[in-house]
């Protein structure tokens, strides 16, 4: 009866940590910035992986689209902290042309996307791009061996109808702080 009684305490604690995965409290208050705060602290915590988010979107996602943004934003995350190797992360939300563009940028030792793509198992990468198109936006991700990875993907906070499908040749988006996206 311990045994049985230690095994409901720990999946339903799983259950509890699964269920907060799916979507942080942090965005039942409306938080998107808070939420992936929470999730760049546990890879911090984990991993030792530095971070840097910097919170430019003023307008107030819907409640939908802010969950898409952060489970596709998790997603590339989650790419970060299991492949990249990396030292930092910097994560940018801006508002740009009437929706959110997120730009997520590691110092990791970077990849070769053809090759990558091509292996069979790995969705996270399709997933992230699946998810920006279903929203009416667009993703981009670039990478090379030993200069990181770039991840951006733009969602309109409107209505999708009128939102580009593919990626601008070259985006019109504001510079950080210190003028460069990489950290």
């Amino acid at each position: 009866m311990d045994k049985l009684d230690e095994t409901l305490k720990l999946s339903l604690s799983r259950l509890r940590q699964l269920i907060f995965d799916l979507r942080p409290s942090s965005l039942e208050h409306g938080c998107l910035a808070g939420a992936l705060r929470g999730l760049l602290e546990q890879i911090r915590t984990e991993t030792g992986i530095t971070y840097r988010l910097e919170d430019r979107l003023t307008a107030h996602p819907p409640a939908e689209t802010m969950a898409l943004i952060y489970r596709t934003a998790q997603e590339a995350l989650v790419n970060v902290r299991k492949h990249a190797h990396a030292k930092t992360v910097h994560v940018q939300l801006l508002g740009l042309d009437d929706g959110c563009l997120v730009r997520i940028v590691d110092d990791g030792e970077g990849y070769n996307p053809l090759e990558v793509e091509s292996r069979p198992g790995h969705l996270g990468l399709s997933l992230i791009q699946e998810r920006a198109q279903i929203a009416g936006g667009w993703c981009r991700i670039e990478s090379e061996p030993g200069s990181g990875t770039t991840v951006e993907f733009w969602v309109p906070l409107g209505t999708p109808a009128d939102a580009p499908l593919a990626a601008p040749d070259s985006p019109e988006s504001p510079d950080s702080p210190e003028g460069d996206p990489q950290p």
